[in-house]
């Protein structure tokens, strides 16, 4: 399964994502902040979940109150 693929998987579920970097830094790739307020696009989803990126899922209130 690639990346993508597990991303919208989760996001399917009802679990925001980010993409994060690889080599145990775990920082985000990106803004985050956003979405926690709002799912991302399927655009999005395309363009942030490639290759040589992890994934980290945002808990609390963006993820049902997931802890």
């Amino acid at each position: 399964m690639s990346i993508l693929d597990a991303a919208r998987r989760y996001i399917a579920a009802g679990l925001r994502t980010i993409p994060i970097r690889l080599g145990g830094s775990k920082s985000p790739t990106i803004e985050w902040a956003p979405y926690r307020a709002r799912p991302m696009s399927a655009d999005e989803i395309r363009k942030l979940f490639s290759d040589g990126v992890g994934i980290a899922i945002l808990g609390g209130h963006a993820s049902g109150d997931l802890e």
